[in-house]
């Protein structure tokens, strides 16, 4: 725990070292390294709290393990959410729409149900998928 701590600030700071604007910082962004540790992802969702059977919006920003961006030019996201226990998803696909900052914006999701959810970020970068996924609780 403490080392992905000091993972994720160590990320960060290289970030705004790096002339780029940060989209989110803590402790705003909620973070979520992928499941292969080759990226982080900086989350916002809007409104916050998520809420319950309303639309909402994620602001994203991605960064590799390095703390440089992954951009919209460099890969495609996109965003889902499942209830395992249930065994079903969202009943929305959520567009996905490139920013013109380098960043994500995620639109149309909505938890139907209160209960414990999965949010999953899939980016696929030169042919290759890779997943981070974080656990939610919608009230």
């Amino acid at each position: 725990m403490i080392r992905l701590l000091l993972i994720a600030s160590l990320l960060l700071l290289s970030a705004c070292h790096s002339g780029m604007n940060t989209l989110v910082a803590s402790p705003v962004a909620r973070t979520v390294a992928s499941n292969d540790g080759s990226f982080t992802v900086y989350w916002v969702p809007k409104p916050d709290p998520i809420p319950l059977n309303q639309f909402f919006q994620i602001e994203i920003q991605v960064l590799d393990i390095a703390a440089n961006p992954i951009t919209p030019e460099d890969a495609t996201l996109k965003v889902d959410a499942g209830m395992p226990q249930h065994g079903h998803g969202m009943n929305h696909v959520a567009r996905v729409v490139p920013q013109e900052d380098g960043t994500w914006l995620a639109e149309g999701l909505l938890m139907h149900m209160p209960g414990d959810w999965q949010l999953y970020f899939d980016l696929e970068q030169d042919g290759v998928s890779r997943r981070a996924q974080t656990p939610l609780v919608v009230d």
